[in-house]
């Protein structure tokens, strides 16, 4: 197979072979973020699921040290899912004739991704790399049709939820860079745009908690929440709010203007009570419910209310709690009237 390579208007080939690994595309996770934990059970790598194209049909490399040239790539297609388990992830790459698959997971205990691919015939890549604090990626990975002892390091990282980087650098058996790479960009082709929650950091593992302990913290949360519905010092980046009746809120700036134009027709005074708690490493996962009184800001009568709730708490880096998921819904009093 050759791929043409158009550089200033001129075409020149370029054997297939030795690109077979280039169009790996994955991301790691936002580094605009502040650093949270993933879920107990949510997929570490869920933001890629869905499907991907090389921006503008662009690849660069270097293959002989010293040249930078561009690829031109049509139609590019990778669809990433998740398998089986929900530390997993696999991309099918489908590139004209140079078509291939990598399957990632991850393991807790060493809080590692561990790296299996194959592209090709020949070229089988194996390896591991971790999260960085603002859960970018990087990889060591080796592959079978590459010098004895070289190596390659990749780094992706996220430009926006539907973008990031690679770059991938090669070194000899002596851990030298040979001054190869290759690189591009990668964006969400719009109908794969998936709701799931944009990457902040690296699930978390072996942070101490306790039930008694993470009682208290939630109850502090929600105390404050009963003071000033309108500080949002107590949510993630990434909070997602579903009120019942109400389309779901899926950032931390967008809740604040909701609650900002909620308190400008009136204020609630009202208190939240703990159901049920379960403390997880890297979450606390709560069902509640909370009882009030509506005060119109036009000097109406007052409004009884009532609400049931799940609320999702990340536990951070410092080991202190964020709202992180909010649904809701109304009990009718009226309906529960002798």
């Amino acid at each position: 197979m050759v791929h043409q390579i158009r550089l200033g208007g001129k075409a020149r080939p370029f054997f297939g072979r030795s690109l077979a690994g280039l169009l790996l595309i994955f991301g790691g996770a936002s580094a605009r973020s502040e650093p949270v934990f993933a879920p107990a059970g949510e997929n570490p790598f869920s933001a890629l699921f869905g499907e991907w194209t090389l921006k503008d049909d662009k690849f660069q490399y270097v293959g002989d040290g010293r040249t930078i040239e561009t690829q031109i790539i049509p139609n590019h297609h990778t669809e990433c899912a998740r398998v089986n388990t929900d530390r997993s992830i696999l991309c099918v790459v489908k590139a004209g004739a140079l078509n291939g698959h990598t399957l990632w997971t991850y393991d807790a205990s060493k809080q590692q991704v561990h790296w299996l691919s194959h592209f090709g015939t020949e070229r089988t890549g194996f390896g591991a790399g971790t999260f960085d604090k603002a859960s970018n990626l990087t990889f060591k990975v080796s592959f079978t049709d590459e010098p004895e002892g070289s190596y390659r390091k990749y780094r992706y990282e996220w430009v926006s939820p539907d973008e990031y980087t690679l770059k991938s650098t090669q070194y000899d058996g002596h851990g030298r860079a040979t001054g190869n790479w290759y690189g591009g960009t990668f964006v969400r082709l719009p109908a794969s745009a998936l709701a799931v929650a944009v990457p902040t950091s690296p699930p978390a593992t072996g942070m101490a908690y306790s039930v008694e302990d993470d009682t208290q913290k939630v109850k502090a949360i929600l105390k404050k929440i009963d003071a000033d519905i309108t500080d949002t010092s107590i949510y993630s980046e990434d909070v997602v709010h579903m009120a019942q009746g109400s389309r779901a809120i899926t950032s931390k700036a967008e809740l604040q203007k909701v609650l900002a134009a909620e308190v400008s027709h009136g204020r609630s005074n009202m208190t939240h009570e703990i159901v049920t708690l379960h403390s997880y490493s890297d979450m606390v996962l709560t069902r509640g419910r909370v009882k009030g009184t509506w005060h119109p800001a036009n000097g109406g009568s007052p409004i009884p209310f009532e609400t049931n709730n799940i609320i999702t708490f990340r536990r951070t880096a410092d080991g202190s709690l964020k709202v992180w998921h909010v649904i809701f819904n109304r009990v009718e009093l009226e309906r529960n009237q002798p």
